[in-house]
């Protein structure tokens, strides 16, 4: 059970089929312990959909991981790298294709009283740096481990580097996905 942080929520960014690479196995399968490990937490899962363009393909998060998701996880398409700006809710699971709602990401984390989040995804053209980033400047608490992060993971070193985190701590990169759990559960 998830009894250290009562306001958190975990964010799955950009985990569409159609964008990653072949070597995510590893990443893949520790981001599934992750999001059963915190089943009971609100999941929120952030897909990258140019609204602008009808004819990109609407994305799908890989299966693999849409199993391990919780019932009630949360769809939210968005349209730039930070997944808190341009953003609009899509459905809970199963996926409806007919609920659509221009709620963005921080009304629902605001809804839910979140204060932490939980952090892992594809660091697709830095969607999962500037949506940390976002969330920092934004006063959320980020928990993140690199072996939850895929492609690109030298990114996520430059967030911990960032003067917020220096000056507020509000990244906590734990060195794995074990350790990330053992800390919050």
């Amino acid at each position: 059970p998830f009894n250290k942080m009562t306001n958190a929520a975990v964010l799955l960014i950009d985990m569409e089929s159609s964008q990653l690479e072949r070597d995510t196995p590893v990443q893949i399968e520790h981001q599934t312990t992750v999001l059963q490990a915190f089943s009971q937490l609100p999941q929120i899962v952030l897909e990258f959909y140019p609204l602008s363009n009808p004819n990109y393909n609407k994305p799908r998060t890989l299966g693999v991981l849409r199993s391990a998701l919780s019932e009630q996880a949360i769809f939210i398409w968005k349209d730039h790298e930070d997944g808190f700006s341009g953003t609009v809710f899509h459905g809970r699971r199963p996926f409806s294709r007919n609920f659509f709602t221009n709620v963005s990401l921080e009304a629902h984390l605001e809804k839910l009283h979140t204060s932490d989040l939980i952090i892992m995804g594809y660091h697709r053209d830095f969607c999962v740096s500037a949506t940390t980033e976002s969330a920092i400047n934004h006063g959320y608490s980020v928990h993140t481990s690199s072996d939850i992060l895929c492609a690109n993971n030298h990114d996520i070193k430059d967030i911990s580097r960032h003067r917020v985190y220096a000056r507020n701590h509000q990244v906590r990169l734990y060195s794995s996905a074990t350790k990330l759990i053992e800390a919050l559960t």
